[in-house]
Parts: C-alpha cells; structure tokens; sequence
C-alpha cells in the first residue's frame, strides 16, 4: 500500500509541475488487479520503468487488490480523467466486460488476462493455451499412473480455463484409459495459494497419502501445494507443475520441491505494449498482426511464449 501511494503523489506531482507537456501526451492508464503474487510486482515495476523511459506518454497506473468493485471504480475514474489508451489486466473478466459497455469509444488493449469483449482492441500476453499444453505435457510423460490432484483457476480469469484445457488435452486421454485417477479436482478463487494448500491436504487425505502428481496451473498455487507437502513431510516426492516463474518457484524447482515452471518474461510484454502505441499514435496500421476470435469478438493478438525449466535430479 505504501509503494501504491507514493505512485500516485509522483504522478500528481509530474501534471501540476508540467500541464502543457502532458495535454499534448497520449495518456497509457494501465489498471492492474494485485501485487500480491511477483509476477504482478514485475509488472507494475515494468510499466514505471517504461512509461519513465518513454517522454512521449503520460502514464496512469493503479492496482485493484484483487476486488471487482474496485477495479471498475478505478476504470471509472481514469476514464474521467480523459486516458487515450487503457490497458487492463482484468480480475474478473466478464464484470469488466459490463463495465467497458459504457465506454464504447474507449481503445482497450488486454494485457496478460484475456478480456474478449469490445471496445477490446488488442490482446498483448503470452500463450495461454500452450502453456496449459505444456504442463500437461509434462505431468504425462513423468507420471505414468496413479491418483492426480487437478488445480485450476478462478472462473473469473479467463486464462484459467485455457491453461485447464491446454493440460486436459495430454491428461484426458490417460484418465479415459485407466492410467490416472482424478483424487480431486478443484477450482481455486483468485489464485490463492492458502485455498491450494487446503485441497492438498483435502486429497491426501482422500488418497490415504497416495498422490502421484499436482496438475497447478500457477506458481501461486504451487506455492501453497508444496507447503502442504513440507508439512505432510512429502517434499520432493511428488511433481508439481507451475508457471510464472518466480523466483521462489525457480528455487524450487532447482531444488526438487517444485517439478517445473514457466518463465514470463514481462518486461518484454511491456514493451510490446509500449511500441504498439506508439505505432498507433504514428499513424501506422496494425493489419499485421494476427486475429483471434473469442465468444464473437475479433480482436488482433501478440503472443508470447514462455520459457521452461524442470527439474533435473
């Protein structure tokens, strides 16, 4: 909280010192919807570093704390103060979806959640669906058989269900088969590792301690799955995918705790974000990039791929 309001002082401070300079700059407001996982934190600090480094725009930033209601009163006020460009990485996706109604003449660009609604222009992120592919991947060729936990994130974030399907693809064959046995499958509110630590300690108990993988969508999640484990005195015996790559997850991964992750690296993101701007504002088409269609609303992409590490015993 603290950072957050020395944030927007700085930012009060830059338009009282320089009004005419900032009328005459595209104004980037980028609502964010927590800092409490790295991966956010990486994000907030990319888009200062960026909108520090780029004179040409003025930048507005504020973060939701994971809470509906106030990423829409955020959105509200932004939009009152005349942004040109919102870039929104939204917690709920279809509450933002009701809400940009009201601003039809907005140019929104996505970023790193799926928000697939107008006046949604571009998606900047990285590929959901691969990234599901790859951790079920994963799991199916380390785990022949046996009882699987199945994590998946909140319905509010549509990446979620992307990284379900893309894992399911590998997984659902060997579960048809026989070779695996869903013990629990559970879908986790806002990606909250302490709700991941329940279910694991919900299905070990469910499997007598006979849990051969965690399908975690997240290193969020993944977090909370092994700290169950540490606790049930069953660290490094049982693989548990992940994503983000976090810093503590990379440790945990090159220290057998955690089986693999996925690297982001989203000061690249941010960049994109940045240069597609200002090819707009320069008048340049973005007829180039590639369209996706999602629930009847075509919008142009930038996807990015993530980086893999596993653990090698």
């Amino acid at each position: 909280m603290h950072m957050r309001i020395v944030f927007l002082v700085f930012v009060t401070i830059f338009c009282e010192l320089s009004p005419a300079i900032a009328e005459s700059k595209p104004r980037v407001c980028v609502l964010l919807p927590t800092q409490r996982e790295e991966t956010w934190q990486n994000d907030r600090n990319h888009f200062l570093e960026e909108g520090q480094r780029r004179k040409e725009v003025e930048l507005y930033l504020d973060i939701s704390s994971n809470r509906t209601e106030e990423q829409s009163a955020q959105l509200d006020r932004l939009v009152a103060n005349s942004c040109h460009y919102l870039v929104i990485a939204p917690h709920d996706h279809e509450a933002m979806c009701q809400q940009l109604k009201k601003y039809p003449n907005l140019y929104v660009i996505a970023y790193d959640r799926w928000l697939n609604c107008p006046p949604v222009k571009i998606f900047i992120g990285y590929d959901t669906l691969h990234a599901g592919k790859v951790q079920g991947r994963f799991l199916s060729q380390t785990v022949k058989q046996g009882n699987l936990v199945v994590l998946k994130g909140p319905k509010t974030d549509r990446n979620a269900q992307d990284y379900f399907d893309g894992a399911m693809s590998y997984l659902s064959p060997q579960i048809k088969a026989g070779h695996y046995q869903v013990i629990l499958q559970r879908e986790i509110e806002d990606w909250s590792p302490a709700q991941a630590q329940k279910a694991m300690f919900e299905a070990w108990s469910l499997a007598n301690g006979n849990i051969a993988g965690v399908l975690s969508p997240n290193d969020a999640l993944a977090s909370g799955v092994i700290e169950a484990l540490e606790l049930l005195n069953a660290p490094h015996r049982v693989p548990v995918t992940g994503m983000d790559g976090e810093k503590d997850a990379i440790n945990r991964v090159q220290k057998g705790s955690q089986a693999m992750t996925l690297i982001k690296d989203k000061k690249v993101a941010v960049q994109k974000v940045f240069e597609l701007i200002e090819m707009i504002e320069s008048g340049q088409t973005i007829d180039h990039l590639p369209l996706i269609q999602k629930q009847g609303h075509e919008f142009s992409v930038v996807l990015l791929r993530h980086r893999y590490i596993e653990f090698k015993p």
